[in-house]
């Protein structure tokens, strides 16, 4: 008797990650129930961002303390940690945090210069960062100490230089009088380049989904729970609500939580002009700009309005709208605390990622025309033409972005296995 050829599949980075995001988006959504009678009640500006601090502590500390318990994560190659004998230095474990401060001194920096970060919009990030910060520089103290002792060795010398390391040492240089020689090479440029570009994508997106998580939970709380007198068209728009409210906490959990002690950290940042500008396009403030002039596809008109009509063509349309928002939130899901854009924090081959490379986009873009329906505007052809030209170019926009992506991970031999066996 024969026996069958060995199948090869990809090898997840995270193989527990979608066990982890079960757990925590079935506890999420257990709390959001038993808490439903307190979601009608009025709520303070203050209430809210505090509630979304919570939402995305709580969220990140369950999946931390998993991993570290079950999954072992300080361990894993991945991670650079070395576990045979740690060599602590206070010495450097200082530079380091120094080099840790200058990166919040910049940030900061930046908040207050740049007039956007002015709007009411942001106060509730800022609110949280202000409850924060003290704690998290307490917890960075032994946390660089305890990684610090481990990390693995970059150079000839053994020491393990990293860009905190770097920049907290040209910071001494530069008091001392010696001057930024230390920073000149081309692997130290190169460092402090990506060391930038991580925590730039920080910079942007932390405070922008911040803000959406906040004017969800409001949104939350001016529910009507009279459940039963909903409509099919509003239980879609609720429920495609509710998922797109869950990939805004899992992608901020995603942000915050990026530590080499839950090989969560970031390996490498997309340096390109074109990977930036394709991410960057449909986020606030540029779609402000790009949205209106450029990819206004949408009409008054959307598929319930079309389909009223046909009842029983609703319930399926509709259907088809909960199963692509379903796919977006759960290709989020499925990183766990390694969701980041512009970044490379590890492959995920899991979920709807055994399947096609883009899952999030391939389903986001199919949501927006079944909402949409540029298609069926009746006024005359050569205005749905228009409209499903410009849906088109939205779509080109986000292939690029695929192909960015895929691009900047390609470096990544893990990721060039999985793309030969994942086709699409």
């Amino acid at each position: 008797m024969k026996s069958k050829p060995a199948v090869h599949r990809p090898v997840s980075a995270t193989p527990t990650s979608l066990v982890v995001a079960g757990l925590v988006f079935l506890a999420l959504g257990l709390w959001l129930a038993l808490d439903v009678r307190v979601y009608a009640s009025p709520i303070k500006p203050e209430s809210s961002a505090q509630t979304a601090l919570f939402l995305v502590l709580w969220l990140g500390a369950g999946m931390a303390i998993y991993d570290l318990l079950f999954v072992k994560s300080y361990r894993l190659p991945s991670t650079g940690l070395l576990h045979g004998a740690p060599r602590y230095s206070k010495r450097q474990t200082g530079t380091k945090l120094l080099g840790l401060v200058v990166t919040f001194g910049c940030m900061g920096f930046l908040y207050w210069l740049l007039p956007l970060y002015r709007q009411p919009f942001y106060q509730p990030y800022f609110q949280a960062v202000n409850a924060v910060m003290p704690s998290l520089l307490m917890a960075a103290v032994p946390y660089f100490y305890w990684v610090d002792a481990r990390q693995k060795p970059e150079n000839q010398n053994q020491e393990p230089v990293d860009a905190y390391w770097l920049l907290g040492a040209c910071v001494v240089d530069f008091f001392k009088l010696r001057g930024l020689s230390r920073a000149a090479s081309p692997s130290a440029k190169a460092l402090l380049k990506q060391h930038a570009l991580g925590w730039g994508v920080k910079f942007f997106f932390l405070p922008l989904v911040f803000g959406f998580i906040v004017l969800n939970v409001q949104a939350f709380w001016g529910w009507n729970t009279h459940f039963s007198t909903y409509s099919w068209v509003r239980w879609v728009e609720l429920i495609s609500f509710a998922l797109f409210s869950v990939d805004v906490v899992w992608g901020c959990a995603g942000y915050l939580w990026s530590l080499r002690l839950l090989d969560t950290h970031v390996r490498s940042t997309d340096s390109t002009l074109l990977g930036w500008a394709v991410a960057l396009t449909f986020y606030e403030p540029f779609n402000y700009a790009m949205g209106p002039n450029f990819f206004r596809y949408e009409t008054d008109m959307k598929w319930h309005h079309w389909l009223a009509q046909t009842p029983m063509l609703a319930y399926f349309w509709g259907g088809l709208i909960i199963l692509t928002a379903f796919v977006f939130v759960w290709s989020t899901v499925i990183f766990g605390l390694r969701f980041s854009n512009l970044t490379h924090r590890g492959i995920i081959t899991s979920g709807p990622y055994r399947f096609m490379r883009h899952p999030a986009y391939v389903s986001k873009s199919l949501n927006w025309w079944l909402v949409a329906m540029p298609f069926m505007v009746q006024s005359s052809w050569t205005e749905s033409l228009r409209l499903c030209l410009l849906l088109l170019m939205v779509n080109a926009f986000y292939y690029m972005r695929a192909r960015t992506e895929e691009r900047h991970l390609s470096s990544d031999p893990d990721y060039q296995r999985y793309k030969s066996c994942v086709k699409i």
